[in-house]
Parts: structure tokens; sequence; C-alpha cells
């Protein structure tokens, strides 16, 4: 075992490449499991491979429908028609074409993690990279503390074992782990993409999730809102990712 904050250093020092190595110039899926984990974790890269050409693809795990679980202005169905709004937007801001947005539809907080629930998503998750001949899929990292990202990893993981691609994962809360947070010794591979140029569009992309950025939902004192805190340190000039397989 060893310090989060220890292998999260190594995270952040990990050495630059280009999207043309991230990308291998094939198609490539982010796997968001809420509606902004894309833009917190994977903007840059996004932005970037649209722009360089690369076919993209996002696929939305969950539906974010606890965010706000006592609005009475935005009720369930309300609220995830919202937050699937605010992705959409998002992601025509980092020049994502129409057509390339998939959504699984798990309920928030719900999503498999482990038995054969998690089985059937990781065979829909294999359909998808298989039907568009996906090279590498970004999904979130084993230790970000949340269920739902601890699922889309895991997930991601069984879908390896049916279908080749090249796994690579993205920290959004990891980042926030206390030192006083031990995980396991691990080796850290990968890459991180300097988003210096892209940041500004990266802002935008967050910008988009108004519902998690500000009190646009006002009618649920215990309503989910982006701290500043995470939010420094997505907007740092680079993202990392670690290579899984």
């Amino acid at each position: 075992m060893e310090r989060a904050t220890d292998v999260l250093a190594r995270m952040a020092a990990l050495p630059f490449t280009e999207i043309a190595t991230l990308t291998q110039g094939k198609p490539i899926l982010v796997l968001s499991p809420h509606p902004d984990d894309e833009s917190l974790g994977c903007a840059g890269l996004i932005a970037q491979a649209c722009a360089a050409g690369v076919d993209v693809h996002v696929v939305l795990l969950t539906d974010g429908s606890r965010s706000h679980p006592n609005s009475k202005e935005y009720p369930e169905a309300r609220l995830i028609a919202l937050r699937e709004r605010e992705m959409a937007a998002a992601l025509v801001t980092l020049g994502l074409p129409s057509g390339r947005l998939a959504f699984f539809g798990y309920q928030d907080a719900s999503a498999p993690r482990k038995g054969y629930p998690m089985r059937q998503a990781a065979e829909q998750l294999a359909a998808y990279i298989r039907d568009h001949d996906i090279g590498s899929v970004f999904a979130s990292w084993a230790y970000d503390p949340h269920c739902d990202h601890l699922a889309a990893h895991r997930i991601t993981v069984a879908a390896s074992r049916m279908v080749p691609f090249r796994h690579l994962a993205y920290a959004v809360w990891g980042w926030t782990l206390a030192r006083t947070t031990w995980i396991r010794a691990q080796r850290i591979r990968g890459w991180r993409l300097d988003i210096t140029d892209t940041l500004a569009i990266k802002r935008a992309a967050v910008e988009c999730h108004m519902s998690q950025m500000t009190t646009m939902i006002d009618d649920d004192p215990d309503g989910f809102i982006l701290p500043d805190y995470l939010l420094d340190l997505c907007y740092r000039p680079f993202e990392t990712f670690i290579q899984v397989n």
C-alpha cells in the first residue's frame, strides 16, 4: 500500500505526448460515469481529437438523476433530460459531431459493479466498441472515489476481455484523495496531454453543465454543486491518462 498523494504526484509528472499517440490514429471512446465527467476529465482530449479528425465517441453510463433528489421543480425525468441536454451542449462546444453520443441509461449511483449485471453492461460496451471499430477506450480511474466511477472502470476491464482495445484511465475525483488515503501500490504508466491551447474550450464545456455549476436548481438544499477545489484541479493545463492495458 502507498499514500494516494504519492501516486497522484507520479500521475501529475507523467511525460507529455501528442494527441496522435493517445488515439493511435483509430476511433476512440470516452466512457463518462455521469454527465460532466467527460468535460472534467477529458475535454482537452475530446477537443484535440475532434480537431485532428479522429472519430470520437462518448458513452454516458448513468443518467445523473441523483444530483438534486429533493427538487420539486426538477423531478427525475426533467432532471435527466436537462443533464442530457447539458452534456450534448458541452460536446458540441468541444467539436463532437452529432450522432456520437450514446446513453446506457443506468440510474445515477446504481451502475453495476459486479456479477451478471456488470457483465451485461460490459457486453453492451463491447458491442459498441466492435460496431464502431474503437481502438482506445478512456474510462474513469479505478481509485476515483465514487461507485459509478468504479463501475465504469470495472465494466471497461470486463469488456477488454471480450473485444480487443487499449484501455486508458482518467481521474476526476481521484485527484482530491487525501494524504491519509492509502491505495494499492501500483506502477503508473501513461502520458499527459498538454491542453494549454484548449483550456478555454474545456472551461466552456464544463460551464455548459449549469445544473452542476450554479444554483439554477434552487429548491433542493441538498443539491450538488461542483466544488471549486475540484474545478481548480481539472483546470490545470494538462490531462493525465493512465495505461491500464
